[in-house]
């Protein structure tokens, strides 16, 4: 941040190298108003893709240039969810991402992703046994409405009702079909991959699972939970040296997680 502007302004300097020999990709600088800034993170993904040389689909550019929400504080709130969600399986994780979602719903009612979130922190409460409760259900189900209400358009969308029908209600091929269809539009997205890998490694069909659950792995490397999950997959399939690969990259990103 650069405070010698006005408390309305911000200036961001990117770099992109390639760790391989530390060359420069890619490299700008942006002074923009702060209410830009969900237009400057369109921007930004785009010119990254291009330095990339990555060819994105129509539905992917789309998702791009959506924004999320137009309440910067809200906003704040979901990406501090995001932070404890993906930490571990532990109730406090999950309690605090649920109180951050919370807030940011508050703030704006019509903002889908927070919805999304919140429902999926709300009904892993109940599949990992913290909460048990059909409140619990509930309470997910009034955020899946939500999101549905909001943005039924949305991937997103498809996988918060994906999600409950899988741990709300262990219909698990139609938590599946509503998955797949999110995949259509988001093929690297590593929710999505993740949670079709779990519903996969549950009906027994390991080779997609583990090559969904790997590539979600890769795609989101701070994630201790998907670093967990594949250490799991990999153990289940005998794989126990590439497991242990996994489980030590998990305890390294939290290691306060008790379930490893």
């Amino acid at each position: 941040w650069d405070n010698s502007q006005t408390p309305s302004r911000f200036r961001l300097s990117c770099k992109l190298v390639d760790t391989k020999d530390e060359s420069y990709l890619w490299a700008e600088s942006y002074d923009r108003v702060l209410d830009q800034i969900f237009v400057l993170q369109s921007e930004l993904a785009s010119e990254i893709t291009k330095a990339l040389g990555v060819a994105l689909a129509t539905p992917e550019l789309d998702s791009l240039s959506r924004i999320p929400t137009t309440n910067l504080e809200a906003y704040d709130f979901y990406l501090r969810g995001n932070e404890f969600y993906p930490r571990s399986t532990q109730p406090a994780d999950i309690s605090k991402a649920i109180e951050m979602y919370e807030k940011a719903v508050e703030l704006d009612p019509d903002f889908a992703l927070a919805h999304v979130k919140l429902s999926q922190a709300n009904l892993s409460m109940y599949w990992f046994f913290h909460d048990r409760t059909q409140a619990r259900i509930a309470r997910a189900k009034v955020s899946v409405d939500a999101a549905v209400r909001v943005a039924p358009q949305l991937a997103e969308t498809n996988l918060a009702m994906g999600y409950y029908y899988y741990y709300g209600c262990k219909e698990y091929m139609l938590a599946l079909e509503q998955f797949v269809v999110a995949g259509k539009s988001r093929p690297n997205d590593s929710s999505l991959l993740a949670a079709t890998g779990f519903i996969q490694r549950r009906l027994g069909f390991w080779n997609e699972a583990l090559r969904n659950i790997r590539k979600a792995a890769e795609l989101d490397p701070k994630s201790s939970l998907l670093a967990s999950e594949l250490g799991n997959t990999l153990m289940l399939l005998r794989q126990y040296d590439a497991a242990l690969i996994q489980f030590d990259r998990a305890i390294w990103l939290v290691p306060d997680w008790i379930d490893i």
